[in-house]
């Protein structure tokens, strides 16, 4: 097990998300690839993406990791950032809950062709399709629905 360096905190946990900063190594890759195959070995930690250049290490678990939960207190210097929480607020738990609940049946209805983002892309893509065959070229209806479609699409491959 690596030693963390005395500035490593946590800045920002929710449901399935952890991202750890460690601004002394910023710039310095081979220190974020050691972590990241230490990381690879804990339990329920399902994908890690560093940033060496922000000095920064997105962790997304399991929500309930006790794999994640044994490794950070096996670093006792390890903190949580004064001001972040380790805790969403209700209604944002809420909401994304709902969002992945329903994300769920079609990914399981579909057999895991679509999801959420990838139906908002197919509908926007039609909204402005449809604009377009009205010959509706100069109200911002048509482009607009693309860019938030590319968006969406972009975003959900991340």
């Amino acid at each position: 097990m690596m030693d963390l360096p005395g500035d490593t905190f946590i800045s920002h946990s929710a449901k399935g998300r952890t991202r750890l900063k460690v601004p002394s190594q910023k710039r310095k890759g081979t220190f974020f690839e050691r972590l990241s195959g230490e990381l690879k070995e804990v339990p329920g930690i399902t994908q890690i993406q560093t940033n060496p250049l922000s000095g920064s290490v997105l962790i997304l678990h399991t929500e309930l990791s006790d794999g994640l939960s044994t490794w950070i207190k096996a670093h006792p210097g390890l903190t949580l950032k004064t001001g972040s929480s380790l805790h969403p607020n209700d209604v944002h738990q809420k909401i994304s809950g709902t969002f992945e609940e329903a994300n769920g049946r079609i990914r399981r209805f579909t057999k895991g062709e679509l999801d959420i983002p990838t139906l908002s892309f197919i509908a926007l893509l039609a909204v402005g399709l449809y604009q377009i065959s009205r010959g509706n070229f100069t109200a911002p209806a048509w482009y607009t629905a693309f860019w938030y479609a590319l968006n969406i699409f972009l975003k959900s491959k991340e």
